[in-house]
């Protein structure tokens, strides 16, 4: 594929606004695009105006059952104030070397990357064995709920390495933690702060246990460790409640973030979560309630693996391998009952993501592409 076709496909899936929706139209154009390749490709639909993709290709070589998966989701998230851009967030505009747009780092690029690596391998007779999968997933950015009903759907079932081109700069990522989102309610009953023994303070119940979640959770936080993402940790993040000040107050709610690790995992942090919101309501007159808003578990793969050498090999042996706070669709694709082997990985910068001007560099995108066909050749051979 020419260059200038290559650096238009990349201009074309900015320009669609996939802001937390919408993302059928990028499955639309990139089904579209492959079937002008003699390449057949599948929406999974997840709501009106959502769909997923999946694409596979079979190897012209000898039979094997190696399945390699690359993976990108289609949403990107909000701009903001467009006037605050340099250049259009949706127009895709190239200067001095870099394209501007939102979704370009995080992470068209990387879909389009691997999307064309997909074609140039078909252009070639498909020279390897095995199979190779395209994800293309929904809802990342807001609950990960494409990768959710992919999984659901058995599309990892016989997947034996996974890329997931998120912008890492280069890095190779192989593990990453958990990341369990809550909400705790506490429910009184309002009164005037003159007759407080009227009401039931939904505030003190939140500190009593506020007090005693924290002393809990430091608690695991000291006991387990993991000797590739370190230790588990929580943030209570958000308060609010009251009604005015000279009111009991009703109800109060708290937002919070656990980064989870495998030995302490988001269903521990529930279950100590709730027993300590059971003992609270017993102990109290009003009640105190736990809400998941997301739980994304935590993935371990190997940095000794296959999928680890063969990038290591294409990409640079002085690549750094490491592993990631934050989460990604791994969360959900690799909850299967066998070990995938996992890279997260792309020359994108990460500080680009979600930022005002965000940018890569045509060359960062242009070399990705040879470097996901490289990876695909050398791993399925």
């Amino acid at each position: 594929m020419e260059k200038e076709k290559k650096i238009e496909i990349l201009q074309d899936l900015i320009r669609i606004k996939s802001v937390n929706n919408n993302e059928e139209e990028v499955a639309l154009y990139i089904k579209n695009l492959l079937a002008s390749y003699d390449i057949d490709a599948d929406l999974v639909e997840y709501d009106t105006d959502r769909s997923n993709l999946i694409v596979e290709v079979e190897g012209a070589e000898a039979e094997s059952e190696k399945t390699l998966a690359f993976s990108g989701h289609f949403d990107v998230v909000d701009v903001g104030d467009e006037a605050d851009w340099s250049y259009p967030p949706f127009e895709a505009e190239i200067a001095d070397g870099y394209m501007y747009g939102r979704g370009t780092a995080d992470m068209k690029a990387g879909v389009a990357a691997m999307i064309i690596a997909i074609i140039e391998l078909k252009e070639e007779g498909l020279p390897f064995s095995g199979k190779l999968r395209f994800l293309g997933s929904v809802g990342e950015e807001i609950g990960m709920l494409g990768s959710v009903q992919l999984t659901e759907e058995g599309y990892t079932e016989d997947v034996d390495a996974l890329i997931i081109a998120e912008p890492t700069d280069n890095i190779v990522i192989y593990a990453h933690k958990g990341s369990l989102q809550y909400e705790i309610v506490s429910i009184g009953r309002s009164a005037h702060s003159s007759l407080p023994q009227e009401g039931i303070n939904a505030l003190s119940q939140m500190t009593e246990f506020l007090y005693r979640a924290e002393k809990a959770l430091d608690e695991k936080t000291a006991a387990f460790e993991n000797d590739k993402l370190g230790p588990m940790s929580n943030s209570f993040t958000v308060i609010e409640g009251g009604e005015q000040i000279n009111s009991i107050p009703s109800k109060v709610s708290v937002l919070a973030n656990a980064r989870t690790i495998p030995e302490f995992d988001n269903d521990d942090v529930i279950q100590l979560l709730n027993e300590i919101i059971e003992e609270l309501n017993q102990e109290m007159d009003g009640k105190l309630e736990l809400n998941i808003t997301q739980s994304m578990f935590p993935v371990e793969s190997s940095a000794d693996s296959d999928l680890i050498h063969t990038i290591l090999d294409v990409a640079g042996e002085d690549l750094e391998v490491k592993t990631l706070a934050g989460a990604t669709d791994a969360s959900n694709f690799m909850r299967v009952d066998h070990e995938i082997e996992l890279a997260i990985f792309s020359p994108f910068v990460y500080s680009e993501a979600h930022t005002v001007d965000e940018k890569i560099k045509v060359e960062d995108y242009l070399s990705a592409i040879d470097t996901f066909k490289n990876v695909a050749l050398q791993y399925l051979n």
